[in-house]
């Protein structure tokens, strides 16, 4: 059983979310799924350099939808990221749009949770 396989794991291999996220006021990243969800999930605004498969759609997705701002890595200079930084801490729009998919993480969050009760309860009481 699952759970069995997850007992067994010692603290340093579960999987644990950045715990700098909720101190800082923004996140750049190259786009990896995984810093792309941990940022939105904490709220913070993003500042994408992609470099290569997914990074570059998780790029233009997050500035498609004005979560933050794309860099292109063949253009970038540190002219370019000073005024990305400026840019993205002083947009309230893009802190508008990254507060609600914080919203609606948690929401969603609260569901899975809901979920997992209610499964290992079925489970502890035999009715799978």
């Amino acid at each position: 059983m699952i759970l069995d396989f997850v007992d067994q794991l010692t603290p340093s291999q579960i999987y644990q979310p950045s715990c700098s996220l909720p101190r800082v006021d923004l996140f750049i990243t190259h786009g990896g799924t995984n810093s792309f969800i941990e940022s939105l999930a904490a709220g913070k605004p993003l500042i994408v350099i992609p470099q290569f498969g997914d990074q570059l759609d998780n790029a233009q997705r997050i500035a498609d939808l004005n979560l933050g701002v794309r860099i292109n890595l063949h253009e970038f200079s540190d002219e370019m990221l000073l005024k990305a930084i400026e840019d993205v801490l002083n947009d309230k729009e893009i802190h508008s749009n990254v507060a609600r998919v914080k919203m609606l993480e948690l929401k969603k969050s609260d569901l899975k949770d809901k979920v997992i009760s209610l499964i290992e309860q079925l489970a502890r009481n035999k009715v799978l």
